[in-house]
């Protein structure tokens, strides 16, 4: 059996104090100070509000050299939806820049992507009728998709299926959202 010395055992100790000091001080800040929320309205149009630390957001529109619009991707069913942004407001070091746009007839999932935030950050999705959908999302990756809600006029994501079979039918529209979302039955639009 091999004997540990003990200036081994102390310097292991220390070294396992340091990394719980670190850790214990790094969770004693947030992840990210930035989020973005994207309201989905009943009248069919959207709203997404972006906060981030207001000297980051004018380094990255002066790096990036193109238009807050460009950097703020909401897609519908993965086709980019057309936006336009309001001036940014800036209170106690943070910006806030609110973007609109109209949700495509049909539409069935909504996802977001952005170039602004290099790290992780909130993203809140507030479908036209169902509950919120929160998720953290990394840098410029790709939200999950999030169904849009409210009534569809045709298109999307469906697909009906009859079964038959004696004295019974059963008739639905049954719609997969993404890999991770849950199966949607709904009533046939009428």
């Amino acid at each position: 059996m091999r004997r540990r010395s003990r200036a081994g055992v102390n310097s292991r100790l220390a070294a396992g104090a340091l990394v719980l000091a670190f850790a214990a001080a790094a969770s004693a800040h947030p992840a990210g100070t930035s989020e973005i929320a994207l309201t989905l309205r009943p009248d069919r149009t959207f709203v997404v509000a972006v906060t981030i630390d207001a000297d980051a957001l004018q380094a990255k529109l002066a790096a990036l050299q193109q238009p807050i619009e460009r950097l703020v991707d909401v897609r519908f069913d993965g086709v980019a939806a057309s936006t336009q942004a309001a001036a940014p407001t800036v209170e106690a070091g943070m910006a806030r820049v609110r973007l609109a746009g109209v949700v495509p007839p049909g539409a069935g999932d909504v996802s977001v992507r952005t170039k602004l935030v290099y790290g992780s950050y909130a993203l809140t999705i507030q479908p036209i009728d169902a509950a919120p959908s929160a998720q953290w999302v990394q840098g410029f990756d790709a939200s999950a998709p999030v169904p849009v809600g409210g009534p569809r006029s045709g298109g999307g994501d469906r697909r009906a299926i009859a079964l038959v079979g004696g004295a019974f039918t059963l008739a639905g529209v049954f719609r997969y959202v993404g890999r991770r979302g849950p199966l949607d039955v709904r009533a046939p639009a009428r």
